[in-house]
Order: C-alpha cells, then sequence, then structure tokens
C-alpha cells in the first residue's frame, strides 16, 4: 500500500530491491538446497515482485556461482534487473574479469552498468576492461537485445581447457537467429569448444584466459 500511494504521487519512480542473488541453484556455493541458501542470506526475490520494478542483486562472486545466479534470475523473474557488482570488498579485481562478469550481465537483463563498490580501488586495467565491455554492448545490443533469452540451451563440446570454467548463455531472435554468449572463466587456462546448436552449423572458437565471444547461428 505504501508503494502504491508513493507511486500516486510520483508516477514515475521506480522502486529497486537490493538484494542478495537468487540461489545459484542446489549443492552449489555450499548450501544443500534453496531452503539452506535462504536460511543464510533471508531474501526470496520472486516474493518481490508485487512492488519492486527493478532487481539490484549483489552478485560479488568470482567463481561460476555468479553465472549460475545471473542466469536462474532470468529464468524466474519477470522484472528487469540491475546486477551490482563489486570490486573492492574482497581483493580487487582483475581488469579481465571485471569486463568478463560486466559483459554476462548485460546479456542477462542488465539495464546499464553498476558497480557497487570499489571503484576507489579500480586501476587502469579494470577501468579498460569495463569499457571494452561496454563497447561491445553498444556494438551487438541492437542485434540481440529483444531476441528471447534461452533456458534450454545447446549441446557444447569441450576440445580442451577445464570443462567447469566454461559457460554460455543464449538468446533466439524472432527470425531464428541464435546469440550464444560464451565465456572463459579461468583466470590462467585457454578453453577451446565447439557448439551445435539444432538446426545450425556446429562453431568451434578458442577463448583465452578471462574472456568472452558472442557467435551468431543462422537456421538452415
Amino acid at each position: 500500500m505504501a508503494v502504491e500511494g508513493i507511486k500516486m504521487v510520483a508516477p514515475k519512480i521506480k522502486f529497486r530491491l537490493c538484494s542478495m542473488p537468487m540461489a545459484p541453484g542446489p549443492g552449489d556455493a555450499g548450501f544443500a538446497d534453496d531452503f539452506a541458501y535462504l536460511k543464510r542470506f533471508g531474501i526470496d526475490s520472486p516474493l518481490y515482485e508485487d512492488f519492486t520494478d527493478i532487481y539490484c542483486s549483489m552478485n560479488y562472486t568470482p567463481f561460476l556461482t555468479y553465472f549460475r545466479s545471473l542466469e536462474r534470475e532470468m529464468n524466474c523473474l519477470r522484472k528487469p534487473k540491475e546486477t551490482l557488482l563489486e570490486n573492492g570488498w574482497g581483493v580487487p579485481r582483475t581488469g579481465k574479469l571485471v569486463g568478463l562478469q560486466l559483459a554476462a550481465a548485460f546479456f542477462a537483463g542488465m539495464e546499464h552498468p553498476y558497480i557497487a563498490s570499489g571503484m576507489n580501488v579500480a586501476d587502469g586495467a579494470q577501468i579498460a576492461e569495463a569499457r571494452r565491455a561496454m563497447q561491445f554492448v553498444a556494438e551487438t545490443e541492437g542485434e540481440w537485445e529483444n531476441a528471447a533469452w534461452r533456458r534450454e540451451k545447446s549441446p557444447y563440446k569441450i576440445l580442451s581447457g577445464p570443462e567447469n570454467r566454461f559457460w554460455r548463455m543464449e538468446r533466439l531472435a524472432a527470425d531464428g537467429t541464435l546469440f550464444v554468449l560464451a565465456l572463459n572463466c579461468s583466470a590462467d587456462e585457454r578453453i577451446e569448444v565447439s557448439i551445435a546448436p539444432s538446426g545450425a552449423d556446429t562453431q568451434r572458437l578458442e577463448l583465452p584466459p578471462y574472456s568472452y565471444r558472442l557467435l551468431k547461428f543462422a537456421r538452415k
């Protein structure tokens, strides 16, 4: 009721929910299940849909849990997302990791860039990689921003490198074009992978450490 009253006075106002990210998945991040995760952090994001305009998840992990939570929020939440990244709570991130996480956040529904803390300890490499990620988005988002988020992802095969450091996210355009954001989350190993969507040619690529690449697949 309070939210409705405020919006009557200021119709353009938007309410952001700043919270921990959604649980990355059962057994992940050291939690046996979603209940254990919620017991630790105390916020179940979908319960706030009625009055939240934008979700601001404080997704501060440097590991694959970052991408798993991003993906789960896209699958479960109906409102826009504005993922909060960090660079200063713990050891400052490398520039490549900052850029990698920022690019993934954009592809997974981010409204605009947002680093919640730590820019005061950012170095030139971090600023350069953040800028590169935003330039990547500026050059490509016209193609994929209105494409539908895909829950079911295409098969892939790791040809070399650590399988537990590869991640991908997908969007499908109305004309059948499939966009795949492929990510190497390893700090020091290259990954070679082939991705084989149904009804499209297989593509093979090599990803340097902490790198990302957008692939386009045309339906046959």
